[in-house]
């Protein structure tokens, strides 16, 4: 009895993180506390006008089994022109050497507009991995690890970031007028990794 009080079990963060973020006004707050504290991210939304962000449906899980983290959206460009491109939401709690494919299998599959005038199916989209594991990691710079920095930007078919939520204030989170996101990510930094002892 008292090995299975103390046996270890796995805690997936992946559900909640999808049922937060599916919501659009969540993952637009957390996009926007997300460009506090990563460049990349900023100048991303920089471009984009966020009142326009709309979920794509969940028809792309036949893209595979991979997780239950990856939401997808479409969103218009800021310059008013009716230009659309994507942003992919990736969760990870743990070092997936995985990660990176699974990303690409979920632009490729969704970020698809067509038309008549257009020579390339694949809309420009932007895929950021939230992390929020006990242990250093980010695959995007692995990645490029060895090459030359001109062959760096060329080397995903996506535009991408890495945000680790640790690196969101606790005082951003409070402040923000969305509480559940607030909270969200407070309580996701503070979960940390996939395991814990009962």
């Amino acid at each position: 009895m008292d090995e299975e009080k103390n046996k270890t079990i796995k805690r997936k963060h992946d559900p909640f993180f999808r049922w937060l973020f599916a919501d659009t006004n969540h993952a637009k707050t957390l996009l926007e506390l997300s460009g506090k504290v990563n460049a990349k991210v900023d100048r991303f939304l920089s471009t984009v006008n966020l009142d326009t962000l709309v979920r794509i449906p969940d028809s792309y899980s036949n893209v595979g089994d991979t997780g239950e983290g990856d939401l997808a959206f479409r969103v218009s460009v800021m310059s008013g022109a009716p230009v659309l491109v994507g942003i992919v939401l990736e969760h990870k709690s743990g070092n997936d050497p995985d990660t990176l494919n699974q990303v690409a299998k979920y632009v490729s599959a969704l970020m698809k507009m067509h038309g008549e005038q257009r020579g390339y199916d694949l809309i420009p989209t932007m895929a950021i991995i939230f992390y929020n594991g006990r242990t250093n990691w980010d695959p995007f710079k692995k990645l490029v690890e060895g090459y030359p920095e001109d062959y760096q930007p060329s080397m995903l078919p996506f535009m991408h970031a890495f945000v680790n939520m640790a690196d969101i204030p606790d005082s951003d989170c409070l402040a923000c007028e969305d509480i559940a996101t607030g909270m969200g990510i407070i309580a996701m930094k503070a979960a940390k990794g996939e395991c814990r002892t009962i």
